[in-house]
């Protein structure tokens, strides 16, 4: 024992000395700045005159056009920042190319010059050394347009990725080491955590992104808590980025609790493409890690919780949220599903345990909570009402002195692990003017949106689309083949006569949920006669409860 610690304290030390190495390269990094002055540029449409490039509105009338473009000058590979001073009645459009146009050499996206901010700090990656480096503003042909200066050097955004690699690496080898002998004796286990996590992953193994849904909302979210660390400014609440600097509470309405390590990858160089990427193979990793041990500790069998995880993983919805949707709180909030379950079962079951082992049910339960209010706070509504109806369900159960407990203890758990979000966030819908407060005074109609029943069985419906009335121009909705097999094998055991309890509630359950997600239940009347229900139209989204039904379609397997 005393060797073993002694290794790890030098191999510790030594990380520890490599690092500190790479952070000072870091800090000392040097800036190159190129001696570029703005008369270097081009144009065929306006003249540099009074030490800038300027156009008049209605002076050009062509449509979009590059009017200016430079200043072709050479660059090693490697990042580098453009910082763009200007002027602009209209929003315009600013595009980085490398070797005569070729983007194959070149991370760069085209990029807004807002109409609202006379600055802009862009940064792009080049792939390979180019001799002719061209930046070229695209004018849309409305408004008047001034570009002041352009300037732009070298940055350390690679440095600072390679000391992620590193430290990545270091982090894996110290596991190896100092969990070897559990890693050996779990091996099954691991690879089918990893097994699972490669496979559903294999969408971001690819060069870019698809956009999604909601996908650049949540790119912005990232951007906007990276920018406030950068200023100082922890935790983020209001972020600066938004509404051109105006500013926007974004992170008191939406729990991005989880965000901030994309953040800090984001602050570590990386692109915020990639941050998203990274962040979604977590989640991903993170889903296997905590559906393995939840199911193992329902059924007490490794085989079953590994064969459950696989099916709960690629579950058709839940890949079409994080791939299509692109729904971060969604597909975040479904990583802590299976331990709400896990939790739930265990009070419901455990009857006869001791309180040490019975009120473990309660911070399970807990760290569910927290994880749900801290990414998807509609999330914890929707499970907030099937605890509801469980608790009155099972209301024997329910009120017992145990049972009462391990509840009430796992609600000041929760609270006081969330008070952080949840006291931000009532204060300022209770006392700010916000849209919400006046969209749940007026009568919402979501019945429309609600799943057809033919697109629970539609398993190769097109995944592509938004929510309209005509089916074939929906996303796909089905909770996929494995789990709706899964309830038509429960109703056929019912039907033979050999259901038990757990089986016929399990898949009644599953059906009650599917209809409440359908366009058959009746939200419309509901939201019309009763201000509960509106306020529920006005907040709920449907498919959310489909999202509930999925564990438990799974548990009756």
């Amino acid at each position: 024992m005393l060797v073993r610690n002694k290794n790890i304290l030098i191999v510790g030390t030594i990380q520890f000395i490599i690092l500190v190495i790479f952070g000072i390269f870091i800090v000392k990094h040097p800036k190159i700045k190129f001696n570029v002055d703005l008369d270097q540029w081009r144009s065929n449409y306006i003249s540099y005159e009074n030490k800038s490039w300027s156009v008049e509105s209605g002076e050009i009338d062509k449509g979009e056009i590059d009017l200016i473009y430079g200043p072709y000058i050479k660059c090693i590979k490697g990042s580098y920042t453009v910082d763009i001073s200007y002027e602009s009645e209209t929003d315009q459009k600013l595009k980085v190319y490398a070797a005569s146009g070729n983007e194959a050499h070149i991370k760069a996206n085209v990029v807004t010059l807002s109409k609202n901010l006379t600055s802009l700090s862009y940064d792009f990656e080049l792939l390979k050394d180019i001799d002719n480096l061209e930046i070229v503003l695209k004018y849309n042909g409305n408004g008047a347009c001034k570009i002041n200066d352009i300037k732009i050097q070298s940055n350390s955004n690679l440095i600072k990725r390679k000391f992620v690699y590193v430290l990545a690496i270091f982090l894996v080898l110290d596991i190896l080491f100092i969990f070897g002998d559990k890693i050996k004796t779990n091996k099954k286990l691991i690879m089918a955590i990893l097994g699972i996590t490669f496979c559903t992953s294999i969408p971001l193994y690819m060069v870019g992104m698809y956009g999604g849904h909601d996908g650049m909302f949540h790119l912005m979210r990232i951007e906007g808590i990276a920018t406030e660390m950068k200023y100082g400014n922890f935790p983020a609440r209001i972020q600066s980025l938004w509404m051109d600097g105006y500013g926007y509470a974004v992170s008191i309405y939406y729990g991005d609790l989880m965000l901030y390590f994309p953040a800090l990858l984001r602050l570590a160089g990386f692109s915020v493409t990639q941050c998203f990427k990274i962040y979604m193979f977590l989640v991903n990793l993170g889903t296997s890690i905590i559906s393995i041990y939840s199911f193992n500790r329902i059924f007490k069998k490794k085989n079953i919780a590994i064969l459950l995880t696989l099916v709960y993983m690629t579950s058709s919805y839940r890949l079409e949220d994080m791939y299509v949707r692109e729904a971060v709180g969604e597909f975040t909030a479904m990583m802590f599903f299976p331990l709400i379950v896990a939790a739930i079962y265990g009070i419901y079951t455990e009857t006869d345990c001791d309180w040490k082992v019975y009120k473990k049910n309660s911070l399970i339960l807990a760290l569910g909570m927290v994880g749900l209010i801290g990414n998807h706070i509609l999330s914890s509504e929707m499970i907030c009402i099937v605890l509801c109806i469980i608790a009155i369900c099972f209301f024997k159960r329910t009120f017992r002195k145990k049972t009462i407990l391990v509840y009430l203890l796992a609600v000041v758990e929760t609270l006081g692990l969330s008070f952080y979000f949840l006291l931000p966030f009532l204060d300022y819908y209770m006392n700010c003017y916000m849209n919400i407060n006046k969209t749940v005074n007026e009568i919402k109609t979501i019945q429309k949106s609600g799943v057809y029943l033919t697109q629970y069985f539609s398993f190769w419906q097109n995944i592509f689309g938004q929510n309209s009335a005509n089916v074939n121009e929906r996303f796909q909705m089905s909770p996929g083949f494995v789990l709706v097999m899964v309830l038509i094998v429960g109703l056929f055991i019912w039907c033979s006569g050999k259901a038990n309890f757990r089986i016929k509630f399990l898949t009644l359950f599953s059906l009650f949920f599917l209809f409440i997600s359908s366009n058959l239940f009746p939200w419309d009347f509901i939201a019309e006669y009763s201000s509960i229900g509106n306020f529920g139209a006005s907040t709920i989204p449907l498919e959310i409860f489909g999202d509930c039904n999925y564990i438990f379609n799974i548990v009756i397997g």
